[in-house]
């Protein structure tokens, strides 16, 4: 599930409330654990498919279930987030942090203007100055990257980017 309307989203009519079940999370859980053998170190977990914020208290379910194994067998357990940035608050953040979160890839198509125009939230609203203002709030606690979809078409607008960034302090 996502909470954008990207112009561009291949999942188009497959979206929806689609989330890993408690039974599935189980099952998940059960294989890592049986595959973290004396010879593994650490154990690094990527959440993303729509939008992983969504549903944060499966990652925190998966995490808290995970972690604790992992370091009784002596390895490092951690995990980092691909979003669309609208939901990576502080609040998240520092929720996320003892449970391994070590990094975020945010998405952003350009400056504001080209951005909300194929980012948009699901209601139309723009996404833009939400996510800068969280990235902006979140940045010093947890390591963030940020990705985008260029094309021909907008692909010279990159430097605007850059200083619209700059504006926010990043």
């Amino acid at each position: 599930n996502c909470n954008f309307a990207c112009t561009y989203c291949y999942e188009g009519s497959m979206k929806g409330k689609h989330a890993m079940t408690n039974k599935t999370a189980d099952q998940l859980i059960s294989y890592l654990k049986s595959r973290f053998t004396q010879d593994k170190k650490k154990l690094t977990l990527d959440f993303y498919g729509g939008e992983p914020l969504l549903y944060t208290k499966r990652i925190k379910y998966i995490s808290r279930k995970l972690k604790p194994y992992v370091e009784e067998q002596g390895g490092t357990f951690r995990f980092s987030l691909v979003t669309n940035g609208s939901l990576l608050t502080l609040r998240v953040v520092d929720e996320l942090l003892p449970l391994g979160l070590k990094g975020a890839k945010v998405t952003v198509d350009g400056p504001a203007a080209i951005h909300d125009r194929c980012r948009p939230f699901k209601s139309g609203s723009p996404s833009f100055a939400t996510i800068m203002t969280n990235v902006r709030n979140c940045c010093d606690r947890v390591s963030i990257g940020l990705g985008g979809n260029f094309s021909a078409e907008n692909h010279q607008d990159f430097p605007a980017l850059l200083d619209t960034m700059e504006e926010y302090g990043l």
